[in-house]
């Protein structure tokens, strides 16, 4: 997979140049006015992704989570948060609750491999109580 990384190679980080853009479009008032109104386009890019999704065409399904994307660093931007950091926390958070549904299984003799789909959201459901990071 591409673009995963940040590197210093010769073009800018996608994540600095998409808030990059978005300050300088902020700056000239081309931006929302509130949280509200990032959210509503949000949730129509998920829309959007939704439907591409549904209608199997991977490519267009791509462009739109590529606006989903750019919309969520627009929600940072509101928050004063750093989309990277937000996205560091919640792998954290996902890992160690991972790492519980892997420890819940095994304390049942189970391996993740055989359980099913309803068993896994059970074990996860019990994790996210357990891991409250």
């Amino acid at each position: 997979m591409n673009g995963l990384i940040c590197s210093g190679g010769p073009g800018q980080c996608p994540v600095n140049k998409a808030m990059d853009i978005q300050m300088r479009a902020s700056a000239v008032g081309f931006d929302w006015k509130d949280i509200g109104g990032v959210l509503e386009k949000m949730q129509e890019e998920l829309d959007e992704l939704i439907a591409a999704v549904r209608s199997g065409d991977v490519n267009h399904a791509g462009d739109e989570l590529g606006d989903l994307l750019f919309t969520a660093f627009s929600v940072a931007r509101f928050l004063h948060k750093a989309p990277v950091s937000c996205l560091d926390e919640a792998t954290g958070r996902f890992e160690s609750r991972f790492q519980c549904v892997e420890a819940l299984a095994q304390e049942e003799g189970r391996t993740l491999e055989s359980c099913s789909a309803e068993r896994l959201d059970a074990y996860w459901e019990r994790a996210k109580k357990l891991v409250l990071q």
